[in-house]
Protein backbone atom coordinates (compact mmCIF):
# COMPACT_ATOMS: atom_id res chain seq x y z
CA UNK A 1 0.00 0.00 0.00
CA UNK A 2 1.17 3.52 -0.79
CA UNK A 3 2.89 5.05 2.25
CA UNK A 4 1.78 8.48 1.08
CA UNK A 5 -1.87 7.45 1.34
CA UNK A 6 -1.43 5.96 4.80
CA UNK A 7 0.38 8.92 6.31
CA UNK A 8 -1.69 11.79 4.92
CA UNK A 9 -5.45 11.24 5.23
CA UNK A 10 -6.18 14.74 3.94
CA UNK A 11 -4.88 13.66 0.53
CA UNK A 12 -7.64 11.06 0.08
CA UNK A 13 -9.98 13.40 -1.79
CA UNK A 14 -7.61 16.25 -2.60
CA UNK A 15 -7.85 15.88 -6.40
CA UNK A 16 -11.62 16.28 -6.48
CA UNK A 17 -11.46 19.15 -4.01
CA UNK A 18 -8.82 20.97 -6.04
CA UNK A 19 -10.78 20.60 -9.27
CA UNK A 20 -13.94 21.84 -7.60
CA UNK A 21 -12.16 24.83 -6.07
CA UNK A 22 -10.39 25.81 -9.28
CA UNK A 23 -13.59 25.88 -11.29
CA UNK A 24 -15.41 27.82 -8.58
CA UNK A 25 -13.06 30.69 -9.58
CA UNK A 26 -14.00 30.49 -13.27
CA UNK A 27 -15.79 33.54 -14.67
CA UNK A 28 -19.34 32.99 -15.82
CA UNK A 29 -18.68 35.22 -18.84
CA UNK A 30 -15.35 33.81 -20.02
CA UNK A 31 -14.22 30.24 -19.39
CA UNK A 32 -10.55 31.21 -19.63
CA UNK A 33 -10.84 33.96 -17.00
CA UNK A 34 -10.30 32.87 -13.39
CA UNK A 35 -10.48 35.06 -10.27
CA UNK A 36 -7.60 35.12 -7.75
CA UNK A 37 -9.87 34.53 -4.71
CA UNK A 38 -13.59 34.12 -4.05
CA UNK A 39 -14.12 36.76 -1.35
CA UNK A 40 -12.71 40.20 -0.59
CA UNK A 41 -11.68 41.05 -4.15
CA UNK A 42 -10.56 44.56 -4.98
CA UNK A 43 -11.53 46.18 -8.28
CA UNK A 44 -8.13 45.16 -9.61
CA UNK A 45 -8.60 41.58 -8.42
CA UNK A 46 -11.88 41.41 -10.32
CA UNK A 47 -10.50 42.87 -13.53
CA UNK A 48 -6.98 41.41 -13.94
CA UNK A 49 -7.11 38.41 -16.25
CA UNK A 50 -3.88 37.38 -17.99
CA UNK A 51 -1.81 36.26 -15.02
CA UNK A 52 -4.58 34.30 -13.31
CA UNK A 53 -5.48 32.61 -16.59
CA UNK A 54 -1.85 31.42 -16.85
CA UNK A 55 -2.02 30.11 -13.26
CA UNK A 56 -5.20 28.22 -14.10
CA UNK A 57 -3.73 26.74 -17.28
CA UNK A 58 -0.79 25.39 -15.28
CA UNK A 59 -3.11 23.91 -12.63
CA UNK A 60 -5.15 22.21 -15.36
CA UNK A 61 -1.93 20.82 -16.79
CA UNK A 62 -0.57 19.51 -13.47
CA UNK A 63 -3.86 17.92 -12.44
CA UNK A 64 -4.67 16.46 -15.89
CA UNK A 65 -8.00 18.28 -16.06
CA UNK A 66 -8.06 19.14 -19.77
CA UNK A 67 -9.63 15.82 -20.63
CA UNK A 68 -12.63 16.36 -18.37
CA UNK A 69 -13.30 20.07 -18.81
CA UNK A 70 -14.62 22.05 -21.77
CA UNK A 71 -11.24 23.66 -22.40
CA UNK A 72 -8.67 23.11 -25.12
CA UNK A 73 -5.01 23.85 -25.63
CA UNK A 74 -5.83 25.74 -28.81
CA UNK A 75 -8.57 27.81 -27.17
CA UNK A 76 -6.35 28.75 -24.27
CA UNK A 77 -3.55 29.60 -26.69
CA UNK A 78 -5.82 31.99 -28.59
CA UNK A 79 -6.90 33.58 -25.32
CA UNK A 80 -3.36 34.18 -24.03
CA UNK A 81 -2.05 35.29 -27.42
CA UNK A 82 -4.80 37.93 -27.57
CA UNK A 83 -2.85 39.85 -24.89
CA UNK A 84 0.22 40.30 -27.10
CA UNK A 85 0.36 43.99 -27.99
CA UNK A 86 2.53 46.82 -29.24
CA UNK A 87 2.46 49.96 -27.10
CA UNK A 88 4.89 52.84 -27.59
CA UNK A 89 6.08 52.87 -23.99
CA UNK A 90 6.76 49.11 -23.70
CA UNK A 91 8.75 46.48 -25.65
CA UNK A 92 7.17 45.27 -28.89
CA UNK A 93 5.05 42.11 -28.72
CA UNK A 94 4.88 42.11 -24.92
CA UNK A 95 1.97 40.36 -23.24
CA UNK A 96 0.00 43.16 -21.62
CA UNK A 97 -3.10 43.03 -19.46
CA UNK A 98 -4.68 46.43 -20.07
CA UNK A 99 -6.38 46.27 -16.67
CA UNK A 100 -2.96 45.94 -15.01
CA UNK A 101 -1.74 49.11 -16.72
CA UNK A 102 -4.84 51.01 -15.68
CA UNK A 103 -4.59 49.98 -12.03
CA UNK A 104 -0.84 50.55 -11.97
CA UNK A 105 -1.45 54.18 -12.95
CA UNK A 106 -3.76 54.54 -9.95
CA UNK A 107 -0.97 54.20 -7.43
CA UNK A 108 -1.81 55.98 -4.22
CA UNK A 109 -0.24 59.40 -3.62
CA UNK A 110 2.00 57.88 -0.96
CA UNK A 111 3.42 55.47 -3.52
CA UNK A 112 4.06 58.30 -5.97
CA UNK A 113 5.83 60.31 -3.28
CA UNK A 114 7.91 57.27 -2.35
CA UNK A 115 9.13 56.90 -5.94
CA UNK A 116 9.79 60.64 -6.18
CA UNK A 117 12.07 60.42 -3.13
CA UNK A 118 13.85 57.40 -4.60
CA UNK A 119 14.39 59.18 -7.92
CA UNK A 120 15.93 62.11 -6.06
CA UNK A 121 18.27 59.77 -4.19
CA UNK A 122 19.25 58.14 -7.47
CA UNK A 123 20.61 61.51 -8.61
CA UNK A 124 23.13 61.46 -5.75
CA UNK A 125 24.69 58.27 -7.25
CA UNK A 126 25.05 56.83 -3.76
CA UNK A 127 21.79 54.92 -4.12
CA UNK A 128 19.95 53.08 -6.82
CA UNK A 129 16.26 52.53 -6.26
CA UNK A 130 13.88 51.12 -8.78
CA UNK A 131 11.79 53.81 -10.47
CA UNK A 132 8.09 53.35 -11.21
CA UNK A 133 8.98 53.02 -14.91
CA UNK A 134 11.58 50.34 -14.18
CA UNK A 135 9.15 48.44 -11.96
CA UNK A 136 6.45 48.54 -14.63
CA UNK A 137 8.84 47.34 -17.34
CA UNK A 138 10.04 44.50 -15.09
CA UNK A 139 6.45 43.49 -14.29
CA UNK A 140 5.44 43.44 -17.97
CA UNK A 141 8.57 41.40 -18.79
CA UNK A 142 7.61 38.93 -16.03
CA UNK A 143 4.05 38.66 -17.37
CA UNK A 144 5.45 38.13 -20.88
CA UNK A 145 7.74 35.40 -19.59
CA UNK A 146 4.84 33.75 -17.79
CA UNK A 147 2.60 33.82 -20.86
CA UNK A 148 5.31 32.39 -23.11
CA UNK A 149 6.29 29.66 -20.64
CA UNK A 150 2.61 28.75 -20.10
CA UNK A 151 2.07 28.32 -23.82
CA UNK A 152 5.29 26.33 -24.11
CA UNK A 153 4.07 24.06 -21.31
CA UNK A 154 1.22 22.83 -23.52
CA UNK A 155 3.42 22.58 -26.59
CA UNK A 156 2.32 25.83 -28.23
CA UNK A 157 3.99 29.15 -29.05
CA UNK A 158 3.31 32.85 -28.85
CA UNK A 159 1.84 34.16 -32.11
CA UNK A 160 4.31 37.04 -32.52
CA UNK A 161 8.01 36.57 -31.81
CA UNK A 162 9.17 38.55 -28.77
CA UNK A 163 12.73 39.77 -29.29
CA UNK A 164 12.99 42.93 -27.22
CA UNK A 165 15.42 41.50 -24.65
CA UNK A 166 19.24 41.43 -24.28
CA UNK A 167 20.92 39.10 -26.75
CA UNK A 168 24.48 40.24 -27.52
CA UNK A 169 27.27 39.67 -25.02
CA UNK A 170 27.45 43.41 -24.25
CA UNK A 171 23.67 43.69 -23.74
CA UNK A 172 23.55 40.60 -21.54
CA UNK A 173 26.55 41.73 -19.51
CA UNK A 174 24.99 45.13 -18.85
CA UNK A 175 21.58 43.66 -18.02
CA UNK A 176 22.76 40.91 -15.66
CA UNK A 177 25.19 43.21 -13.85
CA UNK A 178 22.54 45.88 -13.35
CA UNK A 179 21.05 43.67 -10.61
CA UNK A 180 22.41 43.07 -7.12
CA UNK A 181 23.62 39.46 -7.00
CA UNK A 182 24.15 39.66 -3.25
CA UNK A 183 20.33 39.49 -3.25
CA UNK A 184 19.92 36.73 -5.84
CA UNK A 185 16.13 36.29 -5.66
CA UNK A 186 15.43 39.33 -7.85
CA UNK A 187 18.62 39.01 -9.90
CA UNK A 188 17.93 35.31 -10.44
CA UNK A 189 14.36 36.03 -11.55
CA UNK A 190 15.66 38.41 -14.23
CA UNK A 191 18.26 35.84 -15.28
CA UNK A 192 15.57 33.17 -15.57
CA UNK A 193 13.38 35.39 -17.74
CA UNK A 194 16.19 35.95 -20.22
CA UNK A 195 16.80 32.18 -20.34
CA UNK A 196 13.13 31.54 -21.18
CA UNK A 197 13.18 34.14 -23.96
CA UNK A 198 16.48 32.81 -25.32
CA UNK A 199 15.18 29.21 -25.34
CA UNK A 200 11.80 29.98 -26.91
CA UNK A 201 12.33 33.00 -29.15
CA UNK A 202 15.82 32.45 -30.62
CA UNK A 203 17.41 29.69 -32.65
CA UNK A 204 19.23 27.08 -30.59
CA UNK A 205 22.47 28.00 -32.34
CA UNK A 206 22.32 31.58 -31.05
CA UNK A 207 25.57 32.46 -29.28
CA UNK A 208 23.86 34.26 -26.40
CA UNK A 209 23.47 30.86 -24.75
CA UNK A 210 27.25 30.59 -24.48
CA UNK A 211 27.55 33.95 -22.75
CA UNK A 212 24.68 33.18 -20.37
CA UNK A 213 26.37 29.93 -19.33
CA UNK A 214 29.74 31.62 -18.88
CA UNK A 215 28.22 34.43 -16.83
CA UNK A 216 26.31 32.27 -14.37
CA UNK A 217 29.15 29.77 -13.92
CA UNK A 218 31.20 32.57 -12.36
CA UNK A 219 28.50 33.08 -9.72
CA UNK A 220 28.21 29.41 -8.74
CA UNK A 221 29.58 29.03 -5.21
CA UNK A 222 31.65 25.85 -4.73
CA UNK A 223 31.07 25.76 -0.98
CA UNK A 224 27.27 26.09 -0.84
CA UNK A 225 26.14 25.41 -4.43
CA UNK A 226 24.11 28.64 -4.54
CA UNK A 227 24.49 31.54 -6.97
CA UNK A 228 25.51 34.95 -5.68
CA UNK A 229 28.18 37.67 -5.67
CA UNK A 230 29.99 39.34 -2.76
CA UNK A 231 28.14 38.84 0.53
CA UNK A 232 26.55 35.46 1.38
CA UNK A 233 22.76 36.03 1.31
CA UNK A 234 20.39 34.86 4.04
CA UNK A 235 19.17 31.29 3.71
CA UNK A 236 15.75 31.86 2.14
CA UNK A 237 17.13 34.49 -0.25
CA UNK A 238 19.87 32.03 -1.26
CA UNK A 239 17.42 29.19 -1.98
CA UNK A 240 14.94 31.50 -3.71
CA UNK A 241 17.74 32.79 -5.92
CA UNK A 242 19.03 29.30 -6.66
CA UNK A 243 15.52 28.24 -7.67
CA UNK A 244 15.25 31.11 -10.15
CA UNK A 245 18.69 30.44 -11.63
CA UNK A 246 18.12 26.68 -11.91
CA UNK A 247 14.77 27.18 -13.62
CA UNK A 248 16.59 29.32 -16.20
CA UNK A 249 19.35 26.73 -16.61
CA UNK A 250 16.69 24.09 -17.22
CA UNK A 251 15.24 26.03 -20.15
CA UNK A 252 18.69 26.14 -21.76
CA UNK A 253 19.53 22.53 -20.80
CA UNK A 254 22.52 23.67 -18.73
CA UNK A 255 23.38 21.39 -15.75
CA UNK A 256 23.31 22.64 -12.17
CA UNK A 257 26.91 23.42 -11.23
CA UNK A 258 27.20 21.94 -7.71
CA UNK A 259 24.05 19.89 -7.06
CA UNK A 260 25.48 17.94 -4.09
CA UNK A 261 26.51 21.13 -2.27
CA UNK A 262 23.10 22.63 -2.98
CA UNK A 263 21.40 19.53 -1.58
CA UNK A 264 23.49 19.83 1.58
CA UNK A 265 22.54 23.50 1.88
CA UNK A 266 18.80 22.80 1.52
CA UNK A 267 18.73 19.83 3.88
CA UNK A 268 20.51 21.80 6.61
CA UNK A 269 17.83 24.51 6.53
CA UNK A 270 14.05 24.85 6.71
CA UNK A 271 11.87 27.09 4.52
CA UNK A 272 9.57 29.74 5.88
CA UNK A 273 5.89 28.72 5.66
CA UNK A 274 4.99 30.99 2.71
CA UNK A 275 3.95 29.31 -0.53
CA UNK A 276 6.86 30.70 -2.51
CA UNK A 277 9.55 29.54 -0.08
CA UNK A 278 8.07 26.06 0.21
CA UNK A 279 7.97 25.45 -3.52
CA UNK A 280 11.46 26.90 -4.01
CA UNK A 281 13.02 24.42 -1.57
CA UNK A 282 11.17 21.50 -3.15
CA UNK A 283 12.08 22.62 -6.68
CA UNK A 284 15.79 22.93 -5.89
CA UNK A 285 15.89 19.48 -4.29
CA UNK A 286 13.82 17.98 -7.12
CA UNK A 287 16.06 19.37 -9.87
CA UNK A 288 19.27 18.48 -8.05
CA UNK A 289 17.96 14.93 -7.58
CA UNK A 290 17.45 14.69 -11.33
CA UNK A 291 21.24 15.03 -11.70
CA UNK A 292 22.45 12.92 -8.78
CA UNK A 293 21.21 10.25 -6.35
CA UNK A 294 23.17 11.92 -3.55
CA UNK A 295 21.25 11.76 -0.21
CA UNK A 296 18.12 10.68 -2.09
CA UNK A 297 16.49 8.93 0.87
CA UNK A 298 17.04 11.97 3.08
CA UNK A 299 15.52 14.22 0.43
CA UNK A 300 12.41 12.03 0.29
CA UNK A 301 12.02 12.12 4.09
CA UNK A 302 12.59 15.89 4.13
CA UNK A 303 9.93 16.44 1.46
CA UNK A 304 7.49 14.09 3.20
CA UNK A 305 7.82 16.30 6.27
CA UNK A 306 7.18 19.39 4.15
CA UNK A 307 3.80 17.88 3.23
CA UNK A 308 2.77 18.48 6.85
CA UNK A 309 3.63 22.16 6.43
CA UNK A 310 1.83 22.31 3.09
CA UNK A 311 -1.27 20.85 4.76
CA UNK A 312 -1.43 23.91 7.03
CA UNK A 313 -2.21 25.97 3.91
CA UNK A 314 -5.06 23.70 2.81
CA UNK A 315 -8.69 24.83 3.17
CA UNK A 316 -11.81 22.70 3.26
CA UNK A 317 -13.01 24.55 0.11
CA UNK A 318 -10.33 22.63 -1.74
CA UNK A 319 -7.50 25.11 -2.40
CA UNK A 320 -4.40 26.43 -0.67
CA UNK A 321 -3.67 29.88 0.67
CA UNK A 322 -0.35 31.56 -0.08
CA UNK A 323 0.13 32.32 3.62
CA UNK A 324 -1.08 30.21 6.53
CA UNK A 325 -4.52 31.61 7.44
CA UNK A 326 -4.24 34.42 4.86
CA UNK A 327 -4.69 34.65 1.10
CA UNK A 328 -2.43 36.43 -1.38
CA UNK A 329 -3.10 40.19 -1.41
CA UNK A 330 -0.94 41.57 -4.26
CA UNK A 331 -0.02 40.86 -7.86
CA UNK A 332 3.05 42.72 -9.16
CA UNK A 333 2.51 45.61 -6.78
CA UNK A 334 -1.27 45.84 -7.30
CA UNK A 335 -3.60 44.97 -4.42
CA UNK A 336 -6.00 42.25 -5.55
CA UNK A 337 -7.67 41.11 -2.32
CA UNK A 338 -8.24 41.92 1.34
CA UNK A 339 -6.30 38.85 2.41
CA UNK A 340 -9.08 36.90 4.09
CA UNK A 341 -8.48 33.46 5.60
CA UNK A 342 -9.27 31.57 2.40
CA UNK A 343 -7.51 29.78 -0.45
CA UNK A 344 -6.20 31.70 -3.45
CA UNK A 345 -5.21 30.69 -6.96
CA UNK A 346 -1.55 31.69 -6.57
CA UNK A 347 -1.02 29.70 -3.37
CA UNK A 348 -2.92 26.77 -4.88
CA UNK A 349 -0.71 26.69 -7.96
CA UNK A 350 2.54 26.92 -5.98
CA UNK A 351 1.67 24.23 -3.46
CA UNK A 352 0.07 21.86 -5.97
CA UNK A 353 3.24 22.20 -8.03
CA UNK A 354 5.34 21.49 -4.92
CA UNK A 355 3.21 18.42 -4.22
CA UNK A 356 3.61 17.16 -7.78
CA UNK A 357 7.40 17.23 -7.36
CA UNK A 358 7.23 15.59 -3.94
CA UNK A 359 5.08 12.77 -5.36
CA UNK A 360 7.64 12.21 -8.13
CA UNK A 361 10.50 12.13 -5.60
CA UNK A 362 8.56 9.65 -3.43
CA UNK A 363 7.65 7.57 -6.49
CA UNK A 364 4.08 7.51 -5.22
CA UNK A 365 1.65 5.29 -7.10
CA UNK A 366 -1.32 7.30 -5.82
CA UNK A 367 -0.91 10.47 -7.89
CA UNK A 368 0.01 10.96 -11.53
CA UNK A 369 0.40 14.73 -11.49
CA UNK A 370 2.63 16.43 -14.02
CA UNK A 371 5.52 18.72 -13.09
CA UNK A 372 5.52 22.12 -14.77
CA UNK A 373 8.48 24.06 -16.13
CA UNK A 374 8.37 27.59 -14.65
Amino acid sequence: QDDLKMQNDWLNSVEDQLSSYLYSLQSADDKYHFLPVKKGLTLAGESLTLGFSCYSLKLNYILNLFSIKDLSFEGWSRYINSYQKNLKSLPDNSFIDQAYLEHYKKFRLTSSLKYAVKNTLNLTRHFHYESRKEYLEKSIRAETKQAISSLSQIGLKNKLIYKDFPQSSNELNYFFNSYDWSKPWDAGAQFSGICVFTATQLEKSNRSRIYIENFISKLADKEHGIYFKDQLPNTNEAINGAMKVISGLDWLEIPIHYPKKLIDFCLSNTPSPTGCDLVDYVYVLYKCSSQTNYRKKEIVIYCQELLDLIEKHFHIEGGFSYFIDKSQTHYYGIKISKGYDQPDIHGTLLLVWAMSMIFKLMESNKFDWKVIKP
